[in-house]
This record gives structure tokens, C-alpha cells and sequence, in this order.
């Protein structure tokens, strides 16, 4: 089954982004020069917060969400504060065998302007994976752009594969603390949770 999309009205009102790397430092023993390792597998992790939910029914639809989600993995949408995305149109993966570091991607609205640290999420095989935008590129009149992206790739998208510029998303494991929250007299709920990008 595919995983549970986790609402958005009402949604989380705050996150904290943790990178998870799989590189590293080496540091040889008798003084020579560091190097730093890149691997691939790099992905993301993202605690969300959210408000006070009144129990009927946002926090009842909230809590039957995260119980299916710790099951069969949950999608968030990844928020942007004050980022304008504009309307990017629908763009897509522009060739196969693309991996590394660099996309080509077609489907822009013309003249559209992806921006350094720009959020934006892939579906590969039904599955999303979170990328940012390592430059700030415009597309020519035909929609196309090649951008260099972090992480590298994990996974090498189909020729056509969506990529989600105008709600970037999330995808992957519910850590424990989705599995509890907190009610009071008021009837408000309670909760956060962290998703774990599994690829």
C-alpha cells in the first residue's frame, strides 16, 4: 500500500530539518591530510510541531493518520515560511539515466526561476525523495533547466517522473513519538512527529 498523506488543514505550524549524512572525515593516524568522503544515501529527517488541535474532528483525522502512517510510511508537505514559488508548472524529469548530482528537467512554465535552497520532492517509482536546488537557474522559453541538486541522487528517476516544485513533500518513516500525544480538559490535542526519508 502507499503511504498515508498526513493533512494539511490544519497542519504543522513549525519543523526542524535534520540532514543525515552517510559521509565523512577521514583522519589518519600518523598526521596526514584529512579527507572528507562523500557517499551516496544521503536523505533528510524532519520533526514537525503542530498546534492545538480540538479533538473533533481535526485531532480525531490527525491521530487515525499518524496510526496508519507508522504502519505504511506517511508523506508531509515540507514547509517554506515566506518562500513565494510562484508557478513553476509542471515540470518533470527531462531524460533517462540521470544520476549524480545534476538534473535536467523539462515541463517549466517558460522563464521560471528555481532558486538556491529551493525546496522540491521527486517521485520515483511511487516514492518520493527530497531534494534542495544547489544554484538559482531560469528556464529558457521551452521550460527546460538543468540544476545541480542536493542530495545526490538516491534513486534514478524514469524519463517523465514528476518532480514537485509547487508542494514539495516529504516521504518515509514515523519515529515513535508519532505514536503518542496528549489531550487536556480543553479537548485539544497535542502532537509531533518526525519523518525519516527511508531511501
Amino acid at each position: 500500500m502507499a503511504s498515508i498523506m498526513l493533512p494539511t488543514d490544519p497542519g504543522p505550524n513549525g519543523m526542524e530539518l535534520n540532514y543525515v549524512e552517510f559521509g565523512g572525515v577521514l583522519t589518519p593516524a600518523l598526521g596526514g591530510a584529512a579527507q572528507r568522503i562523500n557517499r551516496p544515501g544521503d536523505r533528510h529527517a524532519v520533526v514537525f510541531s503542530m498546534p492545538p488541535l480540538v479533538l473533533e474532528p481535526h485531532g480525531r483525522i490527525w491521530i487515525n493518520r499518524l496510526r496508519l502512517g507508522v504502519q505504511l510510511g506517511a508523506v508531509a508537505e515540507f514547509l517554506q515560511p515566506d518562500f513565494h514559488i510562484g508557478s513553476p508548472g509542471a515540470p518533470v524529469i527531462d531524460g533517462d539515466g540521470q544520476a549524480g548530482k545534476v538534473l535536467s528537467l523539462r515541463g517549466f512554465t517558460p522563464y521560471y526561476q528555481a532558486r538556491e535552497g529551493q525546496a522540491f520532492s521527486i517521485i520515483i517509482g511511487g516514492r518520493r525523495y527530497l531534494h534542495f536546488s544547489d544554484e538559482t537557474k531560469r528556464a529558457g522559453p521551452d521550460g527546460k533547466i538543468t540544476v545541480s541538486v542536493s542530495p545526490m541522487l538516491r534513486a534514478s528517476p524514469a524519463n517523465g517522473d514528476v518532480c514537485e516544485f509547487g508542494s514539495p513533500k516529504i516521504e518515509g518513516i514515523l519515529s515513535d513519538d508519532a505514536k503518542r500525544w496528549t489531550t487536556n480538559i480543553n479537548r485539544h490535542v497535542g502532537i509531533s512527529f518526525t519523518v525519516t526519508e527511508a531511501r
